[in-house]
C-alpha cells in the first residue's frame, strides 16, 4: 500500500513540475524598457494604467497596449506585444497590419514585408493597405519591378473597396498609391506617362502638395522649365491634405486623442455636444491645470463663448494674447466676443490689428476680419471702406483657393477684388499668377504690369514678368 501511495505521489509531483515549467516558458518576459519622459503627465498616467491592468491572458488586451506604444512612436514595446498577441491561441488576425506598420517604421523591412504578406493571405479587410505597403517596402529596397506591380494592386483594390465603400478616404487611399507609382515611373524614365497619371489626380484630388510636386518633377526631367517652375509655385503655396491618410495614421491619432489631456479635452468636446458646457468647460480648465496648451485655451474660449459667457471669453482670450502674443486668429476672436458685448470700438480695433498678421491655424481667418469690418463700415454708413473690405475679403478668399491649388476658383476671387480695389498690388499680382497657371501668358503679363504700376518695388511680379518674357 506504501508502495502504491509513493508511486501516486512521484506521479502527481511529476505532473506538478512538468506543467509549472510548461507555464514558465510560456510566460512572457518582461517588456522591453521605455521612457516616458517626453510625454505629459495624464498621458503617462494612462499609459501605466493599460500596463498595470494588462491581462497577459487576453489577446485583446495585448492588441491595446501594442496599438497604444506604437501610436506614441514606443516601437520596441509595440513589437513585443503583437508577438505576444501572435503567439497566443487565437484565430483572429487582425493584429497583422498594425504589427506590419510598427516593423516597417522600426525599419525591418525584411519582416514586415512577411508580415503584410501573411496579412492579405489572411483575408483581413486591410488588404489594399498591405499591398501598397508592400510596394512601398520594395520602393525603399529600390526594387522598382515589385514596387510597381504591388502598387498596380494596392490602386486595384482601393478602387475596388471605394465602389463598395464610397468614403473620402478611400479617394485619398488610393491617390497615395497613385503617388507611389508615379514616383516609381519617374524613377525609370517614364516621365510622360507620369504626367497623365498625375493630371488625373489634380483633376480629382488636386488640392494637395503631392500632385504639384510630382508635376513639378515630371516636367524638369523633359526639359519643360516653364511649366515645372509653375509648378513649383505651387508646391510652395499648397497644403499637404494626402499624407494624414497615409495607413495607420488615422488609428494613431485617434489613439493620441483619446488619452492624457487630449482625452480630457475630447471628453470635454463630448459633454458639450451633449448641451453640459459647464461641465465640459469645468473638464478644459482641469485639463490645463495639468499642461498647458494654446489649443486646450482655444477649446476653452469656443465653449465659453458657446455658453454665452462674453466676459469670461474675453478674459481667456486677452490672457492667450498676453502668452502667445497677438494673431489674426486670436485678434479676430476677441472681436467676436468684445462685439457680442456691446463693445464695438474695441471689436473695430481688434479685427483691424488682426488683418495686420497673415493667418496661422485658420487659413481664412483673413477673409474673415475683413468681412467683420465690412460690417461694422456698413452698419456705420461709409460706403466706400464697406467696398475696399469686401475685395480685400474677395483676395483673401483667393489666396486660401491659391494655396489649395484652385487655380480657377482663386482667379474668380482675385479678379473680383481688382474690381472693387483697383489700387491694390498684391491682388493684380495674384491675377497674373492665376492667368499664369491657367495657361493665359498675356493676360498674366498685362496683371504683372499694373501691379508694377502701382508698386514698381514689387519684387515677386519683377522676379515672375523677366521669367514669363524670357
Amino acid at each position: 500500500m506504501k508502495v502504491i501511495f509513493w508511486i501516486l505521489m512521484l506521479v502527481i509531483s511529476s505532473e506538478l513540475l512538468a506543467l509549472l515549467l510548461s507555464e514558465s516558458i510560456k510566460a512572457p518576459k518582461p517588456l522591453p524598457v521605455r521612457n516616458l519622459v517626453a510625454l505629459d503627465d495624464a498621458v503617462v498616467a494612462d499609459i501605466e494604467s493599460l500596463e498595470q491592468t494588462l491581462d497577459r491572458r487576453i489577446p485583446e488586451s495585448w492588441l491595446e497596449l501594442a496599438n497604444t506604444y506604437r501610436a506614441f512612436g514606443m516601437l520596441p514595446r509595440a513589437n513585443y506585444c503583437y508577438q505576444q498577441f501572435g503567439n497566443m491561441k487565437t484565430k483572429s488576425n487582425e493584429h497583422l497590419f498594425d504589427w506590419g506598420i510598427c516593423l516597417s517604421r522600426m525599419g525591418d523591412i525584411s519582416q514586415s514585408q512577411e508580415i503584410f504578406r501573411a496579412a492579405i493571405k489572411s483575408g483581413i479587410p486591410n488588404e489594399a493597405e498591405s499591398w501598397y505597403m508592400l510596394g512601398r517596402e520594395r520602393l525603399r529596397e529600390e526594387n522598382l519591378q515589385l514596387a510597381r506591380s504591388r502598387l498596380q494592386k494596392a490602386v486595384k483594390e482601393f478602387s475596388v473597396r471605394r465602389q463598395q465603400l464610397a468614403p473620402e478616404a478611400e479617394v485619398k487611399h488610393a491617390d497615395m498609391a497613385r503617388v507611389m507609382l508615379i514616383r516609381v515611373m519617374l524613377r525609370t524614365d517614364e516621365a510622360k506617362p507620369a504626367i497623365t497619371r498625375i493630371k488625373h489626380i489634380q483633376r480629382t484630388q488636386g488640392r494637395h502638395l503631392a500632385g504639384h510636386q510630382l508635376r513639378q518633377w515630371a516636367e524638369e526631367s523633359l526639359g519643360n522649365d516653364f511649366v515645372a517652375a509653375n509648378f513649383e509655385h505651387r508646391t510652395r503655396r499648397t497644403l499637404d491634405r494626402l499624407h494624414r491618410h497615409a495607413p495607420g495614421a488615422a488609428q494613431d491619432e485617434a489613439i493620441i486623442r483619446s488619452l492624457g489631456t487630449p482625452g480630457m479635452v475630447n471628453e470635454a468636446l463630448a459633454l458639450a455636444k451633449k448641451d453640459d458646457v459647464p461641465a465640459a468647460i469645468a473638464l478644459v480648465k482641469e485639463a490645463l491645470k495639468i499642461k498647458w496648451h494654446e489649443n486646450f485655451v482655444w477649446t476653452l474660449a469656443d465653449l465659453q463663448l458657446q455658453q454665452g459667457d462674453l466676459t469670461a471669453t474675453i478674459a481667456t482670450m486677452r490672457d492667450l494674447i498676453a502668452q502667445t502674443g497677438e494673431s489674426a486668429e486670436a485678434l479676430e476672436q476677441l472681436g467676436v466676443a468684445l462685439s457680442a458685448a456691446g463693445n464695438s470700438a474695441e471689436a473695430l480695433q481688434a479685427w483691424q490689428r488682426g488683418t495686420t498678421y497673415p493667418a496661422s491655424r485658420d487659413q481664412t481667418v483673413n477673409f474673415k476680419l475683413h468681412e467683420h469690418l465690412a460690417d461694422v463700415y456698413d452698419k456705420m454708413g461709409e460706403t466706400e471702406r464697406v467696398r475696399r473690405q469686401l475685395g480685400l475679403a474677395h483676395y483673401e478668399l483667393g489666396k486660401v483657393s491659391w494655396r489649395e491649388g484652385g487655380i480657377q476658383e482663386a482667379l474668380r476671387n482675385f479678379e473680383t477684388a481688382i474690381t472693387l480695389v483697383v489700387d491694390h498690388p498684391h491682388s493684380w499680382y495674384y491675377v497674373a499668377e492665376a492667368r499664369r497657371g491657367a495657361g493665359d501668358k498675356e493676360g498674366a503679363r498685362t496683371a504683372y504690369e499694373r501691379c508694377l504700376q502701382l508698386n514698381p518695388d514689387h519684387g515677386r511680379a519683377l522676379r515672375q514678368l523677366a521669367r514669363l518674357l524670357d
